[in-house]
């Protein structure tokens, strides 16, 4: 996994318990507060997190697959 998937991965887990309440497609101001990177960077980590099966997403949230 890469440094940016496993911070994202962190930061849901941690400061969100485990339910991120946006997706992806959110504004890229939000992503940038709430994990220091860009959308692009924030996309391409919740890619890599879907292709392992460590979160799916849903019409509003990110959730972490335990």
């Amino acid at each position: 996994m890469d440094a940016d998937s496993l911070k994202v991965l962190e930061i849901i887990e941690d400061q969100f318990s485990g339910s991120l309440p946006f997706t992806d497609k959110a504004d890229p101001e939000i992503i940038k507060r709430e994990f220091s990177m860009s959308k692009n960077a924030f996309k391409r980590a919740v890619g890599h997190l879907l292709k392992e099966g460590k979160v799916k997403i849903t019409e509003n949230k990110i959730e972490v697959i335990n």
